[in-house]
């Protein structure tokens, strides 16, 4: 036999080996069911309380507060004010849960805050110590009976000045909103 004929063959004989590889049986694919993500998120309009740690906050930030991903308390800046929608609108009361951080305290010492609910005063609070405060006050249902939103506003009269960017730092909020009626 030529030597070129016994070449193809040990090809041929080399491609057939190759082409009678054994594959594994096929397995059907697993059981398809629903995947559980657990309960749908709540409707993404504005409600009556917000926590700082909430993942629709910068829906109720208008400004001066800190939106750092995943914060469960947060910097106010210069006179922060966040907005609410309320269906409610008699017999409310506002409240602010927020702390006072030692740091600042040692710089500012006392200060007060003014709560505003659209522009009208509903109180005032004396912090005259680092630690964790709650302030609570009626709202006249004036304030908000003809405003489609309820607007909260934080007037502090002194802050920390920061060294590193300047931002003049008040307190940490870690909730805001209106309870009752």
């Amino acid at each position: 036999m030529p030597r070129c004929v016994l070449i193809f063959l040990s090809i041929v004989s080399m491609m057939a080996a190759c082409a009678c590889a054994r594959y594994p049986a096929p397995v059907p694919p697993p059981p398809q069911r629903p995947a559980d993500f657990g309960p749908d998120p709540p409707p993404l309009e504005l409600g009556d309380m917000v926590s700082m740690d909430s993942p629709w906050i910068r829906q109720y930030v208008v400004r001066g507060v800190e939106l750092t991903p995943k914060a469960s308390r947060r910097w106010t800046f210069h006179e922060p004010e966040l907005k609410f929608r309320l269906k409610e609108k008699a017999n409310r009361r506002l409240r602010v849960d927020f702390s006072v951080v030692s740091e600042t305290f040692r710089s500012t010492g006392p200060f007060h805050i003014e709560f505003f609910v659209n522009g009208r005063s509903v109180g005032k609070k004396l912090c005259d110590h680092a630690g964790e405060y709650s302030f609570k006050a009626p709202v006249p249902r004036e304030a908000l009976e003809h405003e489609p939103e309820a607007r909260v506003r934080l007037v502090m009269d002194k802050y920390w000045i920061a060294p590193s960017d300047g931002n003049r730092l008040g307190v940490q909020l870690i909730q805001v909103g209106f309870e009752g009626p």
